[in-house]
């Protein structure tokens, strides 16, 4: 029994075998892959050449424009106002008009005292007459006779002094229109001069001018 199992697959063995050797011998046979060689050397990428950067130049500061200074005016040359002439000095006895008050100086008095107003020593009292006079015929102008002085050689100024023994002595009035008026005005003055001038000041301008000298 064993012996004809053996047979059999022996049978069987021996077929198959067969068919596969004959379908071995009919396959093609496979080619041998052979690597390929390359002909040349493998190309390298070309690579972009770096951009070049150009060194960084500090922009030069650019020049400001030069301009040309203006041309310098010419200075204006104001007019100066000529500086008022002094009045002419007149004589003793001449009448002159200031801001239409006419003023008289008529005659003069030396005196070492007047009643009981005594000067200090060395000193004298000089008292002058005087015609005041409002020209104006329609308006009404005021008088001050403080605006009297008497001028020395030496350009110095002394003013009127108030003497009680004098009763006719000018004060400060307003004259209407032609109005006149007559009286005195008293200065203390050094006895050893004897050039003066009577001056007749408003404000630091001296207005009229009379000569005095002996």
């Amino acid at each position: 029994m064993n012996t004809l199992r053996h047979i059999s697959l022996r049978s069987l063995f021996v077929p198959i075998l067969l068919v596969g050797l004959v379908a071995a011998a009919c396959s093609p046979s496979a080619t041998p892959t052979t690597a390929v060689r390359p002909t040349s050397a493998p190309v390298q990428p070309t690579r972009k050449p770096a951009p070049t950067t150009a060194p960084t130049t500090k922009p030069q500061p650019t020049a400001v424009p030069t301009q040309k200074p203006a041309p310098t005016a010419a200075p204006t040359t104001v007019p100066t106002t000529a500086p008022t002439a002094a009045p002419k000095i007149t004589p003793l006895g001449t009448a002159q008009t200031v801001e239409s008050i006419s003023i008289l100086p008529s005659k003069i008095q030396m005196l070492p005292q007047s009643g009981q107003d005594k000067p200090k020593v060395g000193d004298e009292y000089l008292v002058i007459s005087l015609t005041i006079q409002n020209q104006d015929q329609k308006a009404s102008l005021q008088f001050d006779p403080a605006k009297l002085v008497l001028v020395n050689a030496g350009g110095a100024d002394f003013s009127i002094v108030t003497l009680k023994s004098l009763t006719n002595e000018l004060k400060a009035m307003s004259l209407k229109p032609g109005q006149k008026i007559e009286g005195v005005v008293a200065f203390e003055i050094p006895q050893k001069n004897d050039k003066w001038n009577l001056e007749f000041k408003s404000g630091n301008k001296n207005e009229a001018s009379w000569s005095l000298a002996g």
